[in-house]
């Protein structure tokens, strides 16, 4: 559990790319009473027509296959694990000030359960289904979510202090945290990939050491 999340009531929050992730952090955050907005690479013609009227019906702004005009007007920018941080328009954010984050990062601040967090260049689907299977069988209240299909914040945001989020993680997710600290990370292992996004093995090493925390913050009874 965090806590480093303000008050999100009535701030103008930009959520970038409407994949599960944008979806579910879009309801999220509507949840919490923000001002949203979206924006999206595709055209309105190729979203589904129920989701588009959810949109409306919430008052939430669409910038469909556009970009605003001006970054400098929200609070918040979340960004889907897909959305590289070194675009132009993320960065104009963030140059006049706007918190760039993603959606786990966000779960992690909302959640009030305890997050096990997997990494790793390959094997990390089995290793947290695996381990999301072995929480199950002893009995303990158990999601599995983040890159293995289920968004994070889906989870986080219903969750209790006995709930558990064995939560498959991504360089691409790991990179915008900035307070993710789980109680319990494992690196399975590093070898290139994604160069494209990261540029450098350090770089990609450095987004995936994100991971690990500063200090165990529950031990596992």
């Amino acid at each position: 559990m965090s806590g480093n999340l303000n008050n999100l009531k009535g701030k103008k929050i930009l959520i970038v790319g409407l994949g599960k992730s944008g979806t579910a952090t879009v309801q999220a955050m509507l949840d919490m009473g923000a001002v949203v907005s979206v924006q999206d690479s595709r055209k309105e013609n190729e979203f589904d027509a129920n989701f588009l009227y959810y949109l409306r019906e919430k008052g939430v702004t669409c910038y469909f296959d556009r970009l605003p005009g001006d970054m400098g007007e929200f609070d918040m920018m979340i960004l889907s694990p897909g959305v590289s941080p070194e675009l132009p328009f993320v960065q104009e954010g963030r140059d006049k000030g706007v918190e760039i984050t993603g959606e786990l990062e966000i779960a992690f601040r909302i959640s009030k359960g305890t997050f096990i967090a997997i990494t790793g260049t390959n094997g990390k689907t089995t290793t947290t289904t695996l381990t999301g299977e072995i929480f199950k069988a002893s009995g303990r209240k158990t999601n599995v979510v983040g890159n293995i299909g289920v968004a994070a914040i889906s989870a986080a945001a219903s969750s209790d202090e006995d709930t558990w989020l064995v939560t498959e993680t991504s360089s691409f997710q790991l990179e915008t945290t900035r307070y993710f600290k789980p109680a319990v990370s494992a690196i399975l292992n590093l070898t290139p990939d994604h160069l494209n996004r990261h540029h450098t093995m350090e770089a990609y090493g450095a987004a995936k050491a994100k991971i690990m925390p500063t200090s165990a913050k529950t031990a596992i009874s």
